[in-house]
C-alpha cells in the first residue's frame, strides 16, 4: 500500500478551516433569524402568536373566519407559484402574483400595509393561507385554553430554535479546538526539542509527524540546524583536544633539547678545567640540540601558518616534470651518501600544472627526507610521475622499515611518528607529513599512504588546473 506523502500548505489548511467555520456561523445566523418563521410556516396549527399589546388569532371553525372578516381582516389562499387563487376581503384580487421579495417580506416582518399577518401551510393541498387583521386590533376573543396553548407552542418554537443554534455553536467550538491541535501539537513538540538543546543536548531531533508543508519544512530546518550545531560542538571539542595534545607534544619535544642545552652550557660555565676535546664534544651536543629545537619551532610555525584560512597558496602554471627533476637532483648527494638504490620515472614531455612551486617542494621534500632519515643504507627508492586525465599522480616509495598498518589513518596527524625509530632522537619533529598533507589539500589534491608488503608508498594526486586559489 502506497503512503500518501502529499504535503498541505499551512495557508490552504487555514483557508479551509476559516471557510468551514464561516459556513457554520452562517448556518447559526440563519437558524436564529429564520427559525421562528420556518417553524411557524410548517406548523399545521392555524394559531397566530404575538406578544403583549399585539393580538392572537385562533382559526378553528368557519365562525372564526367570519370574525376575522367582521373585524376588517382578510385571508388569501395562494398556490405554490405565489398566485392568489381565492381571497376574502383582501385588497389584492384573485390572480395577483406575489413577487418573491414581497412574499419574503411578509414572512419576515409579519406585516402588510396596515395589517398584521401570518402565513399557514396546508399539507393536504400544498397551498398557503395568508391571514391578516388590521394593525389597530389587539385580539379576537380567545379563551384561556387558547392562550395557554399558544404560549406553549411559542415556547416550543423558541426552545427548538435555541437548541439548534446551541448545537451549531458547540459544533463550531469543537471543530476549532480539534483543528487548533494541528498547529499547537507540532509547535509544542518543537519547543520541547528546543528546551533540550538549550540544556546542551545537541543530539536532540524532533520527529513531528504532520502533512502541513510549512511544519515539515520547519522540522527539517530544525533537525539540520541541530545536526550542524552538534557537528560544530564535536569539532570544537576535538580541536580543543588536539590543541591540548599539541601543547603537550611541543613541550615534550622541546624539553629534551633545551634541557641538554641548559645542562651542558651550565657545566661549561662552571668548569674552567674541561679539556678542549671534551669542551668541543659538549659544544657539538649543544649545537645539535639547538638545531633540533629551532627545526621544531620552524616546523610548528609553518604548520600553524598553513592552518590559517588567511594564508594563500600562490598558484602558477609550470612544468611539473621539470619541477620534479630539479627537486630530485638536490637529493642525489644524500642518496649517494646513504648508498640508496634509486630509480625515477618522469615523462620527457612538459605537463603544465597550476601549483605553488615553493610549497609543493616543501611537501615532497618532507616525504623524501623521511625516507632518507628513517631507512638504512642500501634502501631502494623509486619516484615516478603519471599523467591521469586532468590530474597528475606522484608516487614516492621505498622498501625500508615502513609504517605499521594500524597507524595508516593517523600518520598525517601532527606529532605522529611511525615507529620507535621515528622519534625525536633522529631530529624529526612529527610535523613533516602533517605539513605535506595540508599543502596537498590546499592544491585541491589528496595524499595517501598505500598498502604495501614492505616499506612505504606515498601517492600524491593534484589537478593540473586549479583556478580557485585558497
Amino acid at each position: 500500500m502506497k503512503m500518501n506523502n502529499k504535503k498541505v500548505k499551512l495557508s490552504n489548511k487555514l483557508l479551509v478551516n476559516y471557510v468551514i467555520i464561516i459556513i457554520l456561523l452562517i448556518l447559526f445566523c440563519i437558524t436564529i433569524f429564520f427559525g421562528y418563521v420556518i417553524l411557524e410556516f410548517f406548523n399545521e396549527s392555524p394559531m397566530i402568536i404575538l406578544d403583549d399589546n399585539e393580538y392572537e388569532i385562533v382559526l378553528k371553525e368557519n365562525e372564526d373566519i367570519n370574525k376575522i372578516i367582521g373585524y376588517g381582516g382578510f385571508y388569501e389562499i395562494i398556490d405554490d407559484n405565489l398566485t392568489i387563487i381565492y381571497e376574502e376581503n383582501s385588497n389584492l384580487k384573485e390572480g395577483y402574483e406575489y413577487t418573491l421579495v414581497e412574499f419574503l417580506k411578509i414572512i419576515v416582518s409579519g406585516k402588510r400595509k396596515n395589517y398584521n399577518t401570518t402565513i399557514k401551510f396546508d399539507l393536504e393541498t400544498d397551498n398557503m393561507v395568508i391571514i391578516g387583521l388590521p394593525s389597530d386590533i389587539e385580539h379576537i376573543g380567545l379563551t384561556d385554553g387558547d392562550l395557554n396553548e399558544a404560549n406553549l407552542t411559542n415556547l416550543k418554537q423558541k426552545v427548538s430554535v435555541f437548541v439548534i443554534g446551541l448545537f451549531i455553536m458547540v459544533s463550531v467550538l469543537i471543530y476549532s479546538k480539534i483543528t487548533s491541535k494541528t498547529f499547537v501539537k507540532p509547535l509544542t513538540d518543537l519547543l520541547k526539542s528546543i528546551d533540550k538543546m538549550k540544556e546542551g543536548d545537541y543530539s536532540v531531533r524532533t520527529d513531528i509527524k504532520d502533512s502541513i508543508q510549512e511544519i515539515v519544512e520547519v522540522k527539517k530546518a530544525f533537525n539540520h540546524m541541530a545536526e550542524k550545531i552538534q557537528d560544530e560542538s564535536e569539532l570544537k571539542n576535538k580541536s580543543e583536544q588536539v590543541r591540548k595534545q599539541m601543547i603537550l607534544d611541543i613541550s615534550h619535544d622541546l624539553k629534551n633539547p633545551l634541557t641538554s642545552i641548559q645542562g651542558y652550557s651550565e657545566f661549561l660555565i662552571k668548569n674552567d678545567n674541561v679539556s678542549n676535546e671534551k669542551r668541543l664534544e659538549m659544544l657539538n651536543i649543544i649545537n645539535r640540540n639547538s638545531v633540533r629545537a629551532n627545526n621544531l619551532i620552524r616546523e610548528l610555525f609553518e604548520y600553524s601558518k598553513l592552518q590559517s584560512e588567511e594564508y594563500k597558496i600562490k598558484f602558477e602554471l609550470n612544468d611539473i616534470c621539470e619541477f620534479l627533476r630539479e627537486l630530485i637532483a638536490i637529493y642525489i648527494p644524500q642518496f649517494e651518501e646513504k648508498e640508496f638504490e634509486y630509480d625515477f620515472s618522469i615523462p620527457d614531455k612538459a605537463i603544465l600544472t597550476s601549483f605553488d612551486w615553493k610549497q609543493l617542494d616543501r611537501a615532497i621534500s618532507n616525504i623524501i627526507n623521511n625516507a632518507i632519515k628513517y631507512n638504512d643504507h642500501g634502501t631502494i627508492l623509486f619516484i615516478s610521475l603519471i599523467e591521469s586525465g586532468d590530474n597528475v599522480i606522484i608516487i614516492i616509495k621505498d622498501n625500508g622499515h615502513g609504517i605499521p598498518k594500524e597507524m595508516k589513518n593517523i600518520i598525517f596527524k601532527p606529532f605522529i611518528r611511525g615507529d620507535e625509530s621515528r622519534n625525536s632522537k633522529t631530529g624529526g619533529t612529527g610535523l613533516g607529513l602533517a605539513i605535506a598533507e595540508n599543502i596537498i589539500e590546499r592544491h585541491n589534491g589528496v595524499i595517501n599512504l598505500n598498502d604495501t608488503d614492505s616499506g612505504c608508498e606515498f601517492e600524491i594526486k593534484i589537478p593540473k588546473k586549479y583556478n580557485h586559489i585558497k
